[in-house]
């Protein structure tokens, strides 16, 4: 007769296997970023997104340039403006030996947009969906509340669970009782903020892994990281600081840079007057109290930020300054729009002219262990503000620590990035577009910025089958954007993986690590 063990006796045995010397089939992965929870439905946030690939997938993948591909379904048609037809792979099995049906993928649905206390609800990907049915066993109608020419685009971001799991908690998934997937891993244990050990799915549909055993640890801090790697008690790390890749380099490891794509930010309270974190030194009759409110203060921010001395000299060269929410040349993206040239003298007339001659004091709040170097580009940025008269403290915070915080708006400045690069579409109705979460719209405004221009371009955008069209939609609203500055684009960045020379890595535009993705050198 079987018995279970104890679940406090099995993280035991899996811990101290992970501590054994590396075998040869074994793949241990340096994060920079902690991951508290591994539900893949918990909320619209790159670190745990990642991970959730590792045992889960979606209907439609995206490749290494974002390009839309067949993953759990083989393929999709239009059938009307409103109706898409996916038929779905067969014979394809969860971890658990259950075969993998239409019911999954409408649990998956069912779920993904309504996972109670998320800190950015998934519901800005299925904000079109009125009703999936199955047509039959591997086949699946999805019926839209409008023509959504981009519901292919969104299919990647809502991973199918199981359906005996379409109730399950967060605390399910956490504990490892609901983490039954059909992707290239099997999970083994869950430690927050610590390490995740999976492995390799023997049954998988797909090419099958490198790796027998895979263990994501968590190492916040970039020399410690670094450090972990030399002493070759990590495999792979992302994120290596510039100012140490000559020496990762000199050690004998490999060094692949992403393209910069990920957009990073400043967010802006709009929504509140007077807000927590700003105030006015003795400002003229008539200035609002929430100098924030005010688009010359909003503009007179941005040009007083030096994005080539961040780009150049603190990111040695590895990003790219930013003017708007997506890399230039994506879809949606104007070729009028180009970041803010550093201009001190304009920014201080623009803070005078909008009734604020003897400046402002603010805190710019930010992580401090998610990017590389990102506490460093806020001390530069507070120390350029400070410079055209904008007094600026720094509080920066680790990743689980602040990403809560930004949710429920604790603070009046802050730096962020976002997931969205796709298309320029989701980029706006994440972070601009007005906050209607009942409705999947500005799930990421968390400045409570609201545009009514800017609404009806985007929402227009979205009804628009017409490719042209909605170009063009999509690049009147980025211009109004720009000018009107509700958030401060600074940079686009770019993902580092170092490896042993005998471990070949092939990065992602949307820069997640994956297990998957690193291979044995031939």
């Amino acid at each position: 007769m079987m018995h279970r063990l104890p679940l406090a006796f099995m993280l035991a045995g899996l811990l101290l296997a992970a501590a054994l010397p590396t075998r040869a089939q074994d793949l241990t992965i340096g994060l920079s970023a902690p991951i508290t929870t591994v539900d893949p439905h918990f909320a619209n946030n790159s670190p745990i997104k990642a991970v959730a690939r590792h045992f889960f997938e979606a209907l439609v993948a995206f490749d290494e340039n974002l390009k839309p591909v067949p993953a759990l379904a083989t393929s999709w048609r239009r059938t009307s403006d409103t109706v898409w037809e996916f038929t779905l792979r067969p014979n394809v099995k969860f971890s658990d030996g259950s075969a993998f049906t239409a019911d999954d993928v409408i649990a998956s649905f069912e779920r993904a947009p309504a996972v109670p206390n998320s800190p950015a609800p998934l519901g800005l990907f299925t904000r079109s969906i009125k009703q999936v049915t199955a047509i039959d066993p591997l086949k699946v109608r999805i019926e839209t509340k409008y023509p959504d020419p981009l519901l292919p685009t969104m299919m990647p971001e809502i991973v199918i669970i199981s359906s005996d799991y379409r109730n399950a908690s967060t605390v399910e998934f956490n504990s490892g009782k609901a983490m039954v997937g059909t992707g290239p891993f099997v999970f083994g244990a869950f430690l927050s903020g610590d390490r995740i050990i999976m492995t390799r799915n023997e049954n998988y549909w797909g090419r099958k892994a490198d790796w027998s055993k895979v263990t994501l640890r968590m190492i916040s801090n970039e020399g410690a990281r670094v450090s972990a790697l030399m002493a070759r008690d990590v495999d792979l790390i992302e994120n290596v600081p510039p100012d140490l890749v000559q020496r990762v380099k000199g050690a004998n490891f490999t060094i692949v840079q992403s393209r910069p794509a990920l957009p990073v930010y400043l967010g802006l309270d709009l929504g509140r007057d007077p807000t927590p974190f700003v105030s006015a030194n003795n400002p003229a009759p008539g200035a609002k109290t929430n100098p924030l409110l005010d688009k010359r203060v909003r503009q007179a921010l941005s040009y007083g930020i030096d994005r080539k001395a961040i780009c150049d000299k603190i990111m040695a060269g590895t990003t790219l300054p930013a003017g708007q929410l997506l890399l230039d040349g994506l879809f949606g993206t104007s070729d009028k729009v180009k970041p803010h040239p550093y201009d001190p003298a304009k920014a201080k007339a623009l803070l005078a002219e909008a009734g604020y001659p003897n400046g402002i004091t603010m805190t710019l709040h930010g992580p401090n262990d998610r990017l590389t170097n990102d506490s460093k580009i806020i001390q530069a940025i507070a120390q350029m503000w400070t410079k055209i008269g904008v007094t600026t403290k720094v509080e920066a915070l680790p990743w689980a620590v602040y990403f809560p915080r930004i949710t429920k708006r604790e603070f009046s400045l802050w730096m962020i990035s976002s997931g969205a690069i796709a298309e320029m579409a989701t980029a706006l109705n994440s972070v601009v577009v007005t906050y209607d979460i009942a409705n999947g719209k500005g799930v990421n405004n968390r400045g409570r910025y609201s545009n009514p221009q800017v609404d009806e371009l985007v929402n227009t955008a979205f009804l628009t089958l017409d490719d042209a069209k909605r170009r063009d939609l999509l690049v009147r609203a980025t211009e109004i954007v720009a000018d009107d500055t509700p958030v401060i684009p600074l940079y686009f960045y770019s993902f580092s993986i170092a490896s042993p020379k005998d471990i070949v890595y092939t990065p992602r535009l949307d820069q997640f690590v994956l297990a998957y993705n690193a291979r044995k050198a031939k």
